[in-house]
């Protein structure tokens, strides 16, 4: 039996790129400089690096779903020209405002794109991290069973996430501590 390894989830937008709202094409991505960093610590410990994005924005109708997938073929060729490879992009179309069906919903703060990358990746979950912007993110990792969660923004009181930091500066500040330690326990 496969030994299963932890992974460095991402979720996108306010993440790896500014929030703009609907981000859609590339010349309204803009990467935040550190995410290459954060990804290159995982990228040395051999974690596959997966992105969880909610994408209403191909519910709402403002964008295709072969218009998200260019993108992400894109952001994943810009992590290349740095040595790091993206391994998975999982992306939730729904519009919250439609109803779903509870089994089929994916949109975070359902885990369900969490059991897939697991599923997908053979991943251990518990020893896994999710950097997001939301407590959507965070709540939606803990529903999973991922272990360390990082919520970045200010003013986040309440959260289960394992971990608030100000700004991606502090997120990388907190992994060179985490990776850096051989318990892996922040």
């Amino acid at each position: 039996m496969e030994k299963k390894i932890p992974a460095l989830f991402l979720d996108r937008d306010g993440v790896i790129n500014q929030d703009f709202g609907y981000v859609s094409k590339k010349e309204n991505f803009e990467f935040f400089p550190e995410v290459m960093e954060i990804a290159l610590m995982a990228t040395e410990k051999n974690w596959p690096i997966v992105v969880i994005t909610n994408q209403s924005g191909i519910g709402r109708g403002l964008f295709s779903e072969q218009e998200l997938l260019t993108l992400n073929d894109w952001m994943a060729e810009k992590f290349q020209e740095y040595k790091i490879e993206i391994s998975l992009v999982l992306y939730a179309p729904e519009n919250p405002g439609d109803e779903i069906d509870e089994s089929k919903l994916r949109r975070k703060p359902s885990p369900a794109m969490f059991f897939e990358a697991a599923s997908q990746l053979q991943l251990n979950l518990g020893e896994s991290i999710m950097i997001g912007d939301r407590e959507s993110d965070m709540i939606a990792a803990s529903n999973a069973g991922v272990g360390y969660r990082f919520l970045i923004g200010e003013n986040q009181i309440n959260s289960v996430a394992t971990k608030v930091v100000k700004n991606h500066k502090e997120c990388i500040e907190e992994l060179e501590r985490f990776f850096h330690n051989d318990l892996g326990v922040i």
